[in-house]
């Protein structure tokens, strides 16, 4: 009697026996072999499944169950951030149109100008830089709620877009929640921050945070007193994000206030 053994049963005197999960539920099999269970259920097989493409499918499902919510929306914000790089060109580009259909500052405006204009070339620019502004939107706001459900308490300090734009500077929600104010600050001015220091000027006072109405709504001279409380107030609030701890209304409205003094 020659019996050879494999991972998915053995074949004994020319005949096959398999688990019974390999065709049933091949995920569960694998996950039970990875734990070294044995008594699994065997039965008589005829012909083998394509076991190339059940291990493809097997890491493909393990691959997704590590990705968390953080890493989605790390993808989510970089296609909205290339849809904006994109808009912005094809808006530059427009712009010499705006003689023709009537110049604006505004892109969705002068794509809508052109949408209405009689020339066919000048309507189907139009069309796709007014499809690609609604997309835009669209994604904005789908953004904005996936960013509130990852930064319940971030998200109240900042926008939550911009909350995204941190988390995609980072990579993921445990190196942000992980590093320090300080870095959280200079968070996109990293290149000028190389520069001040090669050069001997001053440091610049802010990255991304710019883009917070706190900072940008304020005086120049105050940007950078404002800039490392705000860096200093996300840390904290991250640390909230990161276990879960939902800050009250109170808690939030005193960041605030701390962070617009101007003592």
């Amino acid at each position: 009697m020659t019996e050879r053994t494999k991972w998915y049963g053995y074949r004994s005197d020319g005949t096959l026996k398999v688990y019974k999960l390999l065709s049933a539920n091949p995920t569960d099999l694998f996950d039970r072999l990875s734990e070294g269970k044995d008594g699994l259920e065997m039965e008589e097989g005829k012909a083998l499944p394509d076991l190339r493409e059940l291990m493809l499918n097997y890491g493909r499902s393990k691959l997704k169950e590590s990705l968390g919510r953080d890493w989605k929306l790390v993808k989510i914000f970089n296609v909205y951030n290339s849809m904006d790089e994109i808009i912005n060109l094809l808006f530059e580009k427009s712009m010499a149109l705006g003689l023709i259909v009537g110049e604006s500052e505004d892109p969705g405006e002068l794509f809508q100008n052109m949408k209405n204009n009689e020339d066919h070339a000048i309507s189907t620019i139009g069309e796709l830089g007014s499809e690609m502004v609604s997309r835009k939107k669209e994604l904005e706001k789908s953004l904005n709620e996936k960013a509130k459900e990852i930064f319940p308490n971030t998200s109240r300090i900042i926008n939550p877009v911009l909350c995204a734009e941190l988390l995609g500077h980072f990579q993921s929600l445990e190196r942000l929640v992980n590093t320090p104010s300080s870095s959280i600050q200079m968070a996109g001015a990293e290149k000028s921050l190389f520069i001040s220091k090669t050069r001997h000027i001053p440091n610049p006072k802010h990255g991304f945070l710019y883009k917070s109405h706190l900072i940008s709504g304020s005086s120049p001279r105050d940007r950078g007193k404002i800039s490392r409380r705000l860096s200093a107030k996300i840390a904290l609030t991250l640390k909230a994000d990161g276990i879960g701890r939902i800050m009250s209304q109170d808690e939030i409205d005193n960041i605030l206030s701390k962070i617009s003094n101007k003592n």
